[in-house]
């Protein structure tokens, strides 16, 4: 969950998202929700969400809010006792190869999506790009809906993230507030979309902490 900005998330702070994701080939999209919650903030951030493939059980990590970083983890059913991940270093990543160019276009706009009556006023950010890796090229499109009223940013540096291997020319520049509303994305035969189907800011621990030994 490294991906959110979690010093901008409260206490209470949830949001719920269903996914479509279809794999190159054809056959029936696979479906699934997950829910991400921000249930307490101490001297770390407190985030549970929903266990993929296990219903009725969470995953809770405790990150610092400075770097993003997994201090505690946890996971268990509801309402029960979770028993605690080991949380090991990560690992080293190895070289990355630079033989490889992308390049492509995006626009930001803006754009009115409306979920169970209430209507976001978002951000519209859509790209198309084509990345080169040893002669052969590789397309993709994606597109994102954004809205400040909405919790559970996405984190982004823009120094970090730079790449000298990008030649992308942008209309507009996204601001990169808000969370998701809405997003789909093409690629290589493949496809995804998340769309939010419920949020609020009264979200509670779900799991019992073990007491401190």
């Amino acid at each position: 969950m490294s991906m959110y900005d979690i010093g901008a998330l409260k206490a209470g702070d949830w949001v719920e998202y269903e996914s479509k994701s279809k794999a190159p080939g054809g056959g029936g999209d696979n479906v699934s929700k997950t829910r991400y919650a921000c249930v307490k903030v101490d001297s770390l951030v407190w985030l549970e969400m929903t266990a993929a493939g296990y219903d009725g059980w969470y995953i809770l990590v405790g990150m610092d809010k400075s770097d993003r970083s997994v201090k505690k983890a946890y996971m268990g059913e509801k309402d029960k006792e979770a028993k605690e991940i080991k949380v090991e270093p990560a690992p080293a990543t190895g070289a990355v190869t630079t033989n490889y160019k992308t390049r492509g276009t995006g626009k930001v706009s803006k754009d009115t999506v409306t979920v169970k009556g209430t209507a976001f006023d978002c951000e519209k950010v859509e790209s198309e790009s084509t990345t080169t890796v040893d002669g052969k090229d590789y397309k993709a499109k994606t597109a994102y809906w954004a809205c400040e009223k909405v919790s559970f940013r996405y984190y982004w540096d823009e120094k970090a993230n730079a790449t000298a291997n990008a030649d992308f020319k942008w209309e507009g520049k996204p601001s990169v507030k808000g969370g998701y509303v809405k997003s789909w994305s093409e690629s290589s035969g493949s496809g995804s979309e998340m769309n939010l189907v419920a949020w609020g800011n009264d979200a509670k621990m779900s799991v019992k902490l073990p007491a401190p030994k």
